[in-house]
């Protein structure tokens, strides 16, 4: 059984979209451990990466964690000094997550409510698919200003 999974979140110029970003993951990890039957004996970490952002990215997600989070414990936020790219900032995620499963999302990203749960039970083989790895992509349309 897998025991623990763990979103990694790498930060660089999202400060108007992080709060939503993490909303979106605190609401799937919420949807997992109330839909879940097992989901008690699964620990769950949030490990956020800010590559050097030069906005107030960081302060947005210390005051969420701080003021807005369900889930102030299962934070760790780290700081580069430079930015040294997505890559390598999800590479530093890794490095620091514990989790046996590892989701990435993007600092300007949502996760639907279902997304934990639906891959966990996919990965855990409690859904008859065997991928070994998984993407999943929408995209919605907010607000558009077209000129013609």
């Amino acid at each position: 059984m897998i025991n623990s999974l763990a979103v990694i979140v790498p930060v660089y110029g999202c400060e108007r979209f992080i709060q939503k970003t993490l909303e979106s993951i605190e609401s799937s990890i919420d949807f997992f451990y109330q839909n879940y039957s097992n989901s008690a004996a699964i620990s769950a970490e949030i490990v956020i990466v800010n590559d050097a952002s030069p906005d107030n990215v960081e302060g947005v997600v210390d005051e969420f964690i701080q003021l807005k989070s369900s889930y102030k414990s299962i934070y760790k936020v780290v700081s580069h000094s430079k930015s040294l790219g997505a890559g390598a900032a999800r590479n530093i995620g890794v490095k620091l997550s514990t989790g046996e499963i590892l989701f990435f999302c993007d600092g300007d990203d949502l996760f639907l409510k279902e997304h934990i749960y639906v891959c966990y039970k996919a990965l855990s083989r409690e859904i008859p698919i065997q991928p070994e790895v998984t993407s999943i992509n929408s995209i919605a349309v907010v607000k558009t200003k077209t000129k013609i």
